[in-house]
């Protein structure tokens, strides 16, 4: 039988490749014959790579980050990507594990990778990849369906409470900056969350994202500062998603710290 310990390195090997793989998805969108046929290559030179060139993080650090052919530097994204997604692999399975069966967490990751997708492509080009979304939002209704009918519940309850707080707040900003100060993709975005996590976590996802959305904020203010531009636009997607992973693992602990603390 196998351990723990060894579940557990499997599920964050599964998540560098997934990563890698979820990278490639985001930048070759909507060009999906490119992904189902097309031969994987340096995104400089073209040159088709060969089996040891994608392992992820080991091929990168081992030509130094740069093509074998062309040897051009490649983008750190890469790395970053496969590090961040084998994290979400590994972190998910190590909190989740133990409340969920075997085919439950296979959705679940499934459902989180849709959740990177999105992340990077919004992040790419601020705009909402329809296609995950959609996806995401079916698959959640499945899983929260194999949990119990109470929980489906009270998921559709907490994606329609998301997405109130957030039209709300956007029609509020919009007024006041006079310009569209949210995107109607970041509503279902919310709404998306709201299904996953439930009540009340929901709310801790979205306090989380405002908070994590205003660090990224400050980050490009800082990077364009001097511009005559009085507004920078920047996603808010993967402020929503990172707040929804947070809470998705931790809400309940969040939300006993808050009430313990102040009540």
């Amino acid at each position: 039988m196998i351990s723990y310990l060894a579940e557990l390195t499997i599920v964050t090997a599964i998540g560098l490749f997934a990563g890698s793989f979820l990278y490639v998805v985001a930048l070759s969108i909507p060009d999906f014959k490119k992904i189902l046929i097309g031969r994987s290559a340096c995104p400089l030179c073209r040159k088709q790579l060969k089996w040891y060139e994608l392992i992820p993080i080991f091929s990168y650090i081992i030509q130094f980050g740069k093509c074998r052919n062309c040897s051009k530097k490649i983008s750190t994204q890469y790395f970053w990507v496969e590090l961040a997604t084998a994290f979400v692999y590994g972190l998910t399975y190590a909190v989740m594990q133990p409340i969920l069966l075997w085919w439950q967490m296979i959705i679940l990751l499934v459902i989180l990778s849709l959740w990177v997708v999105i992340y990077l492509y919004d992040a790419k080009t601020m705009y909402i990849f329809d296609h995950a979304l959609y996806a995401s939002f079916v698959l959640t209704v499945l899983w929260q369906l194999s949990r119990g009918v109470a929980f489906l519940s009270t998921a559709v309850l907490a994606a329609i409470i998301a997405a109130a707080i957030l039209f709300v707040l956007r029609f509020i900003a919009s007024r006041l900056v006079k310009q569209e100060a949210m995107g109607v993709g970041d509503i279902y975005i919310g709404a998306m969350i709201g299904l996953l996590v439930g009540l009340p976590h929901i709310y801790v996802a979205i306090f989380l994202s405002f908070i994590i959305g205003s660090l990224m904020g400050i980050i490009v203010l800082l990077r364009t500062s001097g511009r005559k531009n009085k507004y920078t636009s920047i996603p808010f997607a993967p402020a929503l998603i990172l707040g929804g992973f947070v809470s998705l693992l931790y809400g309940q602990q969040i939300v006993n710290w808050y009430l313990g603390y102040y009540i």
